[in-house]
């Protein structure tokens, strides 16, 4: 399946893959899962709950980080700074904030329009439960003690950068989107970390031949082939709106080649010098198709044919057609034996899935995990 978008701008195509990945991971289920605490009223400045940590280095230093996040989780309630707190590190408003404005941004670059009011309140809360996801995943990071090397964090900078025409491009880019050097910096850290931790959780994951020979009997109907027929055409194109005039003149156009045809001119030929399609240059070719690839009454007059006839004059919306049939072959299954391979690496990929989402939910319910904003709480199913 094939999808159409706009692009993403590459400042914001980094914070833009994790967001996507933990909006797939991040459930509902855990938020009402944890009480929540009262916050100590200390009327401290909510820089202070966003000043940076040091990492654990050493056993000896987790409960001196662990008092210090929880005071951290303190100044930022006391102050209205933050929308919610794991394990006693907070996220922030500011942070929150500008994950929401982001996406704002994306979405009225694509659609001309920001998101409308009754969307933008169920993103808020699919947001603040994918920055729930986020921090809990960066925290098993460090717990697992992984880093990330530096060079590499410079090397997709570099091939963000390398999606500009120039620096001074890449720059206004930022610009625009209120980052900086430091800010994409730390998004594309904390993607790697990401990337990291979910590689170190499927590494090990793979697919045996019998979890692929159900899925197959289960996906017996996508697996079919359906009967295909490879077709010429010469086109004489029709504009949306002819008048009866132009359509006169269209099918008088295209009753002379007809009268070509059967005078027997070589029909790749003619459609080489005279069709008005794109597939002109290979003689009309339109290679192998199944009836449901092409307009209908193309597709009723391609699959009426036998290989080696020519079609009457067919009429679709984008002008007049004459069709010759090339070939064609009939509905077939592939044995497992022809596809296994093709379904190994989609397997793997959800069942890697799988195992992610389900190592993520232990995480999310081990942590203690507080959305202090009642307005970003899930629904109560």
């Amino acid at each position: 399946m094939q999808i159409v978008q706009k692009k993403t701008t590459p400042a914001l195509r980094s914070i833009v893959i994790v967001l996507v990945l933990l909006l797939i991971l991040a459930t509902p289920a855990f938020a009402g899962g944890n009480k929540e605490k009262a916050a100590e009223n200390q009327g401290k400045t909510e820089q202070a709950a966003e000043a940076s940590q040091p990492e654990n280095q050493n056993g000896d230093q987790a409960g001196s980080a662990e008092n210090s996040n929880k005071k951290r989780s303190t100044l930022a309630v006391a102050s209205g700074g933050a929308v919610a707190s794991v394990n006693g590190e907070v996220i922030t408003e500011d942070a929150f904030n500008a994950q929401i404005e982001n996406l704002r941004k994306s979405y009225r670059a694509q659609r001309g329009s920001d998101i409308p009011a009754q969307e933008l309140d169920k993103l808020k809360k699919q947001v603040v439960q994918a920055m729930i996801t986020k921090n809990v995943l960066l925290q098993n990071f460090r717990e697992l003690g992984f880093s990330v090397d530096p060079d590499r964090v410079d090397r997709e900078i570099q091939n963000v950068k390398d999606n500009y025409g120039s620096e001074a491009e890449f720059e206004k880019s930022m610009a625009d989107q209120g980052y900086d050097m430091e800010r994409l910096r730390k998004e594309i850290t904390q993607s790697l970390q990401v990337f990291m931790v979910q590689q170190h959780v499927v590494e090990d994951v793979e697919v045996t031949d019998e979890e692929m020979r159900r899925a197959y009997n289960s996906n017996v109907d996508q697996i079919a082939q359906p009967e295909t027929v490879r077709a010429r055409h010469i086109l004489v194109s029709l504009e949306e709106g002819a008048t009866e005039e132009d359509k006169a003149a269209a099918r008088e156009k295209i009753e002379a080649i007809q009268e070509e045809l059967a005078a027997g001119a070589d029909f790749a030929e003619l459609a080489k010098e005279k069709s008005e399609g794109p597939s002109s240059k290979n003689g009309g070719d339109l290679g192998y198709f199944s009836a449901d690839k092409m307009v209908p009454s193309f597709s009723d007059a391609a699959f009426a044919l036998q290989p080696g006839e020519v079609s009457g004059i067919v009429e679709t919306r984008f002008g007049y057609h004459i069709i010759k049939l090339e070939d064609r072959k009939d509905a077939w299954l592939p044995s497992f034996d022809e596809v296994k391979e093709h379904l190994r690496p989609q397997l793997e990929q959800q069942k890697a899935q799988m195992v992610f989402q389900e190592y993520v939910q232990q995480l999310q319910g081990k942590a203690e995990i507080e959305i202090l904003r009642p307005d970003l709480k899930p629904e109560q199913q």
